[in-house]
């Protein structure tokens, strides 16, 4: 019995040591489990479908599912799509669809739509959908 748990452990790290996905063109630097764009990512991958916890966005392309972002970057992100839920201290980006939540504000530079949460601020250029509520 211990020498199949060896052996599955010894495969599951082979594998994950193929998951590290580095394109340093796009700046996304990211573990990505299980496979390069969809499931869970650690950093920032540009393209994702899953669970996404970052620091700071940059050079995002297009997120669907959950994106946990620290802090933001929002000149270098504004052509961004996240389809999902966008949680973050203030998420940003170029369109968003979805529920985002902010601590201190919700922004994006073209559309924001669906339900927003947000300390302080919600706004867009574009066009704003949804439910709103800044409670400061």
């Amino acid at each position: 019995m211990k020498k199949i748990n060896k052996i599955l452990l010894l495969a599951l790290l082979s594998c994950t040591t193929v998951l590290v996905a580095q394109d340093t063109l796009k700046n996304a630097k990211s573990l990505n489990l299980p496979f390069e764009h969809y499931g869970i990512s650690f950093g920032n991958s540009y393209r994702f479908t899953g669970i996404r916890l970052n620091f700071a966005d940059e050079n995002v392309e297009e997120i669907n599912g959950i994106n946990f972002t620290f802090w933001f970057k929002f000149a270098r992100n504004m052509e961004s799509v996240v389809n999902g839920i966008n949680i973050g201290i203030i998420p940003t980006g170029g369109t968003s669809r979805g529920v985002n939540i902010g601590l201190f504000g919700v922004g994006d530079a073209h559309d924001l739509y669906g339900l927003n949460i947000s300390g302080v601020v919600n706004g867009a250029s574009g066009v704003m959908k949804g439910l709103f509520e800044a409670v400061s």
